[in-house]
């Protein structure tokens, strides 16, 4: 089982989502704990431990550590910011 950290910009942009979002995103993040590289889930381009994990309009964007099994959420956006 992973370690899940959230970054303070990830926890600050995760409240400003719409609540019916906020729960979606939440169960997601709960399953990266048994699941870090669930179905859906990409390798970012350009970092060999960034990935990110779709929900609907928004990425979840984290980095993974598997010698130490932990999951680190740095970024939650709409799909318009994320990559930017």
């Amino acid at each position: 089982m992973y370690s899940i950290l959230i970054k303070a910009s990830a926890l600050k942009e995760l409240k400003k989502l719409p609540e019916k979002d906020q729960g979606k995103v939440i169960q997601t993040i709960h399953q990266l704990e048994l699941y870090p590289r669930p179905i859906g889930s990409k390798k970012l381009k350009g970092s060999e431990h960034r990935w990110r994990m779709r929900i609907g309009d928004y990425r979840i964007l984290y980095e993974l550590t598997t010698d130490r099994k932990i999951v680190e959420l740095f970024r939650i956006l709409h799909r318009k910011d994320a990559y930017r």
